[in-house]
C-alpha cells in the first residue's frame, strides 16, 4: 500500500444479493471462526475511524506550523491529497477529539465525514443510536445529517421572520409614539390658547357690562362691542372644537 495515501472514501454500495451471499458465507463457518472474524472486523472499523480522528488532529498541527503558502504543496508532495480531503480529516479530528476508540465501534469510518459537518443535534442522535447498538453507516449518517440541517433551516427561517416582525412592530410603535408626542404638544398649545381665551373673554364681558351701564355711552359703542363679542365667541368655539378633536385623536393613538 502506498504510504502517501490520505483519502476519505465513500462507503461502497453493497447490493442485497451480495449481502445475502455474505450471510451464507458466515453461515458456512463454524461459530468460533465466525465470532473471531466478526470481532476482528469490528476492531478494523474502530481502528480506521479512530485513525481518521488522529490524522486530522496531526494535520491541523502540521498546517499551523508550515510557513505561509506551503500547505498545499505539502499535501500534494507528501500525501498526494487535495485540500478538501485534508480539510475533511481536520474537521473530523476537531469534531470528535474527545471520542475514545471504544466509542466508535458502531460507526463506519466514512460516517464521521458527514457527522463532522452536521448540526450538534444530528451527532447526538447518531451517538444515541450507536450506543444502543445500531450500526451508523455512511448512508444513515447522511440521512440524519440532512434531516437535521433541514429542520435547522426551518427554525432559522422562522427566527428571521420573527425578527422581521419584531422590527416592523418596533417601527410602528415608534411612529405611534411620535404621533402621540405631536398630539401632546398640540394639546398643550390648545390648553394654553383656551386659558388665554378665557381670560380675554372675562375681560371682554367686564368691559361690555361697564359700557352697557354707562348712560353717556353712544348706542354705536354697544353695537360695536356686541359685534366684537360675537366674533370673539365664534373664534372661541372653533378653538374649543379643535381642542376636543385633538383630545379624541390623542386617545385613539394611545389605544
Amino acid at each position: 500500500m502506498d504510504d502517501r495515501q490520505l483519502v476519505v472514501t465513500e462507503e461502497n454500495p453493497v447490493s442485497e444479493e451480495l449481502r445475502q451471499e455474505l450471510v451464507r458465507f458466515y453461515d458456512n463457518l463454524d461459530s468460533e471462526t465466525r465470532e473471531f472474524i466478526q470481532a476482528e472486523e469490528r476492531d478494523i472499523v474502530i481502528t480506521r475511524a479512530y485513525a481518521d480522528i488522529v490524522t486530522g488532529q496531526k494535520l491541523a498541527r502540521i498546517k499551523a506550523k508550515l510557513p505561509h503558502g506551503q500547505w498545499l504543496p505539502y499535501l500534494k508532495l507528501r500525501w498526494n491529497a487535495s485540500e478538501r480531503q485534508a480539510q475533511t480529516l481536520i474537521k473530523i479530528g476537531e469534531t470528535f477529539k474527545y471520542e475514545l476508540s471504544s466509542d466508535l465501534k458502531n460507526y463506519d469510518p466514512t460516517a464521521l465525514k458527514f457527522l463532522a459537518y452536521a448540526p450538534e443535534s444530528a451527532r447526538l442522535e447518531a451517538k444515541e443510536s450507536a450506543d444502543s447498538g445500531e450500526h451508523i453507516s455512511a448512508k444513515l449518517a447522511k440521512e440524519i445529517t440532512e434531516r437535521h440541517k433541514a429542520e435547522l433551516a426551518v427554525k432559522e427561517a422562522e427566527s428571521e421572520a420573527a425578527k422581521a416582525e419584531a422590527e416592523a412592530a418596533k417601527r410602528e410603535t415608534a411612529s405611534k409614539q411620535q404621533a402621540i408626542t405631536s398630539l401632546e404638544d398640540r394639546i398643550a398649545s390648545l390648553e394654553a390658547d383656551r386659558t388665554r381665551l378665557r381670560s380675554e373673554n372675562d375681560m371682554a364681558r367686564r368691559s361690555y357690562t361697564h359700557l352697557d351701564n354707562t348712560d353717556t355711552c353712544s348706542l354705536a359703542i354697544p353695537k360695536l362691542s356686541m359685534e366684537s363679542m360675537t366674533s370673539f365667541s365664534t373664534s372661541r368655539q372653533l378653538s374649543i372644537k379643535s381642542y376636543n378633536q385633538t383630545i379624541k385623536s390623542y386617545n385613539q393613538k394611545k389605544l
